[in-house]
């Protein structure tokens, strides 16, 4: 064991005194603690390569369209990734997107609602998604609010539920963040919306056939009636999608979320006067969200309103950072 060496040394002219310490150990400790202090601060700042690799191999599955295998990957990733934002982030998108894609709406909604409530948009800078990618994770945020707003409204006659704009609080209107956590607060089944996206082209037409009978027997059914709709629009018909809101809007005329999906089937059918009137209709609810903003400045550019549409590109952009 060392032993510490202690000597006396007095300074001439001041008879000041102090006591010097000159051992190897004392020597080692000085050059050693400052990087024994980093090596630790380094070992707990680094990430578990374990979680790390888990993340790639999701990222990997997801381009191979290897979604189920993906989301296993991600999910245990994203637990390991909680202190590392950027990193949290890829993962949350990846399997935002993964899960919609595989008709799981209830698990997208719900890594979209955490990423909300973790406040991890700010890290898309720092984190390794390209501007395709983010964009795809907002469109489908976009789509899955609406459909809670259309699964919540109905005509308000015999104890029917609400209609868009009663769920939503007039003070809590007007420039809301259409989150998925917004949509939480206000007690919108995100869980009820498993089966409620469009089909794929092979199944539509069936589907579509469906969702007539629905919509025959129960024309106040806003999740069926916009559903319908949206089928219709992958079939590209686009007059028949028109006819179905109609119809829906003459039961419930307040629902904001049928109007905007009204002014968007409008806009395909060249109709972009009566289209832009029909999304506005939607803003006290819709404002600011993505889908929108891009809908009402194709309204604009079709009616050669350059200075309207720019304004809402640049809104747009905005949304999108």
């Amino acid at each position: 064991m060392l032993k510490l060496k202690i000597k006396t040394v007095e300074l001439p002219g001041n008879g000041f005194k102090f006591r010097a310490y000159s051992t190897i150990y004392s020597i080692l400790v000085t050059l050693w603690l400052p990087l024994i202090l980093i090596n630790m601060a380094a070992a707990h700042d680094q990430v578990d390569p374990f979680y790390l690799r888990l993340l790639e191999e999701g990222k990997l599955l997801f381009a191979q369209n290897k979604l189920a295998e993906a989301v296993k990957n991600l999910e245990i990733a994203a637990f390991g990734l909680i202190e590392e934002r950027a990193r949290l982030l890829e993962a949350y998108i990846y399997l935002v997107i993964s899960n919609y894609r595989l008709r799981q709406v209830s698990r997208a909604a719900y890594f979209a609602s955490e990423i909300e409530r973790l406040n991890l948009k700010p890290e898309f800078d720092r984190a390794n998604l390209s501007a395709e990618l983010y964009n795809q994770f907002l469109e489908i945020e976009s789509i899955l609010w609406r459909l809670a707003l259309a699964a919540q409204a109905r005509p308000s006659a015999k104890t029917r539920g609400v209609s868009a704009f009663s769920v939503i609080h007039p003070q809590e209107s007007g420039k809301m963040s259409l989150s998925l956590e917004a949509m939480k607060k206000e007690g919108l089944p995100v869980a009820l919306l498993n089966d409620m996206l469009p089909p794929p082209q092979p199944t539509a037409i069936q589907e579509a056939i469906k969702l007539e009978e629905i919509v025959k027997h129960d024309p106040g059914n806003g999740a069926a009636s916009l559903r319908l709709a949206m089928v219709y629009e992958e079939l590209g018909h686009w007059s028949k999608a028109r006819s179905v809101l109609k119809k829906y809007l003459k039961k419930n005329p307040d629902c904001a979320v049928a109007h905007f999906e009204l002014g968007r089937v409008l806009l395909q059918l060249q109709k972009a006067k009566e289209a832009l009137e029909e999304i506005q209709f939607a803003a006290p609810i819709l404002e600011g969200d993505i889908e929108f903003h891009y809908q009402k400045a194709r309204a604009h550019e079709q009616l050669n309103q350059v200075e309207e549409a720019r304004l809402e590109w640049e809104r747009l952009s905005s949304l999108k950072k």
